[in-house]
């Protein structure tokens, strides 16, 4: 009887332990956007300039250059889009920045040969009393500088082919996702002001960034300007 019982415990045991190794394969669930606001494909970037004081505007990009060339819109803050989006984590709603940015490389940089173009998607998440707070203290119009801080943001280099459909916002939710279980431990700031130039009501800001040093003097000479009837409606989900 002893043999007996010692076997039926050792059998139990047994399958104990392959039960606990024997579990069926999960793919992780991403975070996916829920909704999306209207995409901004304009907005105005204005440079003063260093050396003549002129303050200089160009389409999408902020340079103190005239019709600067795409190698030097590679090294400015510029855009192709940018857009607002919401996602639900934990409970919770977030609001996403994302904007899509030229960048590039010569092939042959030596003699500047072959120039290769390539996009590049950033995206920044606030949470939903943020997303407020921008919204409330844009139609006070100020002037002073807002900043809105986080430290769940990233970038990456899309799949070319995926864009404009369901496959790109999947690939974004995937980052999201990777970026909600990490965080970064500097934030990003998201700098604007809202004031009435020449009768005209406008929002300039710039997008998230980390240069402590730089953070108080920004928006003093160089920023994206558009009116506040066009913030608004970029910031309408």
């Amino acid at each position: 009887m002893k043999i007996y019982l010692k076997f039926i415990l050792i059998a139990v045991s047994v399958f104990t332990c392959m039960s606990g190794f024997a579990q069926s394969r999960e793919d992780r669930s991403n975070l996916s956007l829920n909704s999306k606001a209207v995409k901004i494909t304009k907005a105005t970037g204005w440079r003063k300039s260093a050396v003549t004081g002129k303050w200089v505007s160009n389409p999408n990009v902020i340079s103190s250059d005239e019709n600067p060339t795409v190698e030097d819109k590679s090294h400015l803050d510029n855009f192709k889009w940018m857009q607002w989006a919401t996602i639900k984590q934990d409970g919770k709603n977030y609001y996403i920045l994302m904007y899509e940015d030229v960048t590039g490389a010569w092939k042959y940089p030596h003699i500047k040969q072959d120039w290769q173009s390539y996009s590049k998607v950033y995206y920044f998440a606030f949470t939903e009393q943020q997303y407020n707070d921008i919204i409330k203290k844009a139609n006070v119009q100020s002037g002073k500088n807002i900043y809105v801080k986080t430290n769940i943001y990233d970038s990456f280099l899309p799949n070319i082919e995926s864009q404009e459909d369901k496959a790109y916002d999947n690939e974004i939710g995937v980052h999201l996702t990777n970026s909600f279980a990490s965080k970064w431990p500097i934030n990003k700031v998201f700098i604007y002001n809202s004031q009435k130039v020449d009768g005209k009501d406008v929002i300039r800001f710039i997008f998230p960034m980390d240069d402590e040093s730089y953070i108080t003097e920004a928006l003093k000479d160089g920023y994206f300007e558009m009116s506040l009837e066009e913030f608004k409606e970029m910031l309408k989900i």
